[in-house]
This record gives structure tokens, sequence and C-alpha cells, in this order.
């Protein structure tokens, strides 16, 4: 079974958008991170399954407070659920689901700091799924990755918390666009990236995106940010959780790429990544707008000397700019 699911997946990657395929090329990668020769290789779902969730390193995400955000007692609960069932079914033994639980109750606090209403959310690069375990019982939740172990061990997590409500592109091609079409529903639509134009135009509220823009090469990011501009719906929101200027795939300053896109900056975490949290929480609000204003020499001085913020070596850094 392994092999087959591994095989279809393999041959779909093989004819993919040369956009999509760059993204795996070799990179270096810390012990944080499925290792580029065996994580990104997927055995069995009991095998790698444990080796996807020790990438969330307890300890690691410990350094993620609350920060005088009021996390809902709900989502907490909700993710630290699925992670505990998931660990069940794969015989993973003694893991403190609190603090992903509450890493994810973060991210889902900010998301929905604006009142927005969220009816379908679309996860870039989804990791092991924590944003459809927070979303999935309250919005549609389209979920895409590329990576051969992390794509399959979400589609085997999926099958297995939401059955009939999970619809992936590799088992049931034909109802992919099916379910996509004529309005959000509950359950997850489970997409490679190279899948990606399969979501209708404007009809996402919530793109999520954590710690993986700085980790794509600059085609592979040019391509992601005009399809994200493609199927965000009027106000709709962009999340993004990352090393801002931690970039080694790319040189390109994705706030302000965002910027020329019709973004406006709604929140950015205010403390120190690494020392604080991990990563910087950002929201964007897609308002169409010319947001070309912000790069105005004038104004970008007058943040620079007048800043909202702490007068800093970020204020210097970015000249003003709202990344």
């Amino acid at each position: 079974m392994a092999d087959d699911i591994r095989g279809r997946f393999r041959a779909a990657f093989r004819a993919a958008p040369q956009e999509i395929v760059q993204w795996l090329e070799p990179f270096e990668t810390d012990d944080q991170r499925p290792p580029t020769a065996q994580g990104r290789v997927f055995r069995s779902f009991v095998e790698t399954f444990p080796d996807v969730l020790a990438w969330y390193k307890p300890a690691q995400l410990e350094v993620t407070r609350s920060h005088g955000l009021t996390l809902d007692p709900v989502i907490v609960e909700r993710v630290r659920d699925a992670v505990l069932r998931l660990c069940a079914l794969t015989g993973v033994r003694g893991y403190d689901a609190g603090p992903i639980a509450r890493y994810t109750a973060l991210d889902h606090r900010v998301q929905t700091m604006l009142g927005a209403s969220v009816r379908r959310v679309l996860d870039f690069g989804s990791g092991i799924g924590r944003m459809a375990f927070a979303w999935a019982p309250d919005a549609s939740v389209v979920s895409v990755d590329v990576t051969e172990s992390l794509y399959l061990v979400q589609r085997e997590a999926y099958r297995a918390l939401y059955r009939d409500d999970a619809v992936d592109a590799l088992d049931t091609p034909d109802a992919i666009r099916g379910a996509l079409e004529g309005g959000p529903k509950p359950g997850v639509v489970h997409l490679p990236s190279w899948e990606l134009d399969a979501v209708p135009d404007r009809s996402v509220s919530l793109i999520v995106a954590v710690h993986v823009l700085q980790e794509v090469p600059e085609p592979t990011l040019r391509y992601v940010l005009d399809q994200f501009r493609r199927v965000i719906a009027p106000g709709g929101l962009l999340y993004i959780r990352d090393k801002e200027f931690w970039a080694p795939r790319h040189q390109v300053r994705v706030g302000r790429a965002l910027l020329l896109q019709g973004y406006e900056l709604a929140y950015r975490f205010p403390g120190s990544e690494g020392r604080d949290i991990n990563g910087i929480p950002r929201l964007w609000v897609h308002t169409g707008d010319d947001t070309r204003r912000y790069l105005n020499h004038a104004r970008r001085l007058k943040r620079v000397f007048l800043p909202s913020y702490g007068l800093g070596w970020r204020s210097w850094r970015d000249y003003g700019l709202p990344i």
C-alpha cells in the first residue's frame, strides 16, 4: 500500500510545473526538520508520523507564550485531542501535546483577531496538519503540500480524523473540483502544491503560510504569491509566521512584494523572534488597493524616525516598510 501511494505521488510530481519542482532542490537543513534524504521519503504512516511529529519539539514550542492574547480553550483542546488520537494510532507514547496545541491556538487567535468571517482556509505547507485540526469543524480547509513524507502523513491523518469529510487529490482526483466549487463545505480538501489551480478564484477567506515562504526559491515564491492573489477573496486574510529576515532560498522581501499586490499589514507581533516566539506572526488583509504609497521614501523615513514601535535595528533595516 505504501509503495502504491508513493508511486502515485512521485508520478504526479514528475509532471508538476518547474516552479514547484525547484522547491525540493537540495539545500541545507538543521536537525529540527525532516532530513533531506530520509525525512522526505514516506515509508508508512506508523513509521513516518513519529519522524514528522519530532519536528515539533515541545521545548522549542514552549517559547511561544500567549503574550496577552487570550487563547481559545476549545481550539487548544481540539488540537491536543487530534494529535493524541494520531499518536495512539501510530504507537507514539508519552508525547506532550500541550505545547503544539497552544502554539496552534496562538496562530488561530491572531488569524481571528479582526473578527472576519472565515469560510475557507488555504493552509499552504501544512506540516503535520495543525491548521486542519484547528479549523476543520468550523470551516472548509484546503491543505496543500509538496514534500512526500509530509503530504502522505497528512493524507493518512485526515482520513483517520475526518473520514468521509476528507477528499484527497491522489485518491479521488475527479472529486476535487466538485469539493471546491459551489461554496465551502466543512472538512478537508487535500491537494499537492502543483494542483493549486484547482482552487477557484476569489474563494479563500484565510491563507496560512507558517515557516514556508522563506524556504522556497524565488521562482516558487513568485508563483505561490500569484496564486494567493488569485484565490483570496476581497478583504481576505493572509497569515504568515516565520523568521521574516531569514531567507536562505531567495532575496525577495516578502512584505514588499505583498504591498505591491494590494495587501495591507493589520498586525505584526512586536516581540523578538527566537527569544520570545517561534517566528514572527503577521496578519495581512488583501484590500486590492494601490498600496505603493507605503514604498514612498518620505513615508518610509517618517516611519524610521517616528516609528509606532520601539526604535531599534528593524526600523533601520526595513527603512520604514511595514513588514
